[in-house]
């Protein structure tokens, strides 16, 4: 009985020994969608019209446009070991996703980024109205976009920075920026 139990014992251990470890995301490409809570929406440029229940494990294209409902959160990876997460009642636009070359629409919502690097000059841009911010560096950074337009960018680590009358200006760890819309004025003739 007690040689069974050791060779049982010994059976166990190797097979755990040889199971894959949990597997790490690895994407080539940003845009693998890495989970789904809710209803979360999306219009595939590649599948022409309509949107449909955006799954785990699917690619967005760039293009794309994600929806997510009041109770709806979806995460993507931008590279191996960043990632974005968009919150509930918010809408976003795939612009393009390529690792060196990151930029996302926000239209309406909140947006959670978290970059744990940058290699080779890569760039992620967010494009909230009214402006164009672009992560500097590796960090963590929250975008909220009202329906409004008016947005607010949140730096918890990292450096944010954006243009603003000729000058590029940045937002450093613990601090953010508001934006508001501002309406074009428009002059009638006679």
């Amino acid at each position: 009985m007690r040689r069974t139990l050791a060779a049982v014992t010994l059976l166990l251990t190797l097979c755990a020994a040889s199971a894959p470890a949990q597997e790490k995301v690895v994407s080539a490409r940003a845009g693998l969608v890495t989970g789904v809570e809710g209803e979360v929406l999306y219009h595939c440029h590649e599948k022409g019209e309509g949107v449909e229940q955006l799954p785990a494990g699917a690619r967005l294209h760039d293009g794309d446009l994600v929806y997510t409902s009041k109770g709806g959160r979806v995460t993507w990876a931008l590279n191996p070991d960043s990632y974005m997460t968009v919150s509930a009642d918010s809408v976003v636009r795939v612009y393009e996703g390529a690792l060196d070359r990151m930029h996302f629409d926000v239209d309406r919502g909140e947006v959670t980024v978290v970059v744990r690097s940058l290699d080779g000059g890569a760039a992620l841009v967010v494009h909230a109205p009214p402006g164009i911010l672009t992560v500097h560096k590796p960090g963590r950074y929250l975008f909220r976009v009202a329906e409004g337009g008016e947005t607010e960018a949140s730096v918890e680590k990292g450096e944010l920075r954006y243009e603003e009358k000729g000058k590029t200006l940045s937002v450093k760890k613990g601090r953010k920026v508001t934006f508001q819309r501002v309406e074009k004025k428009t002059e009638h003739g006679a």
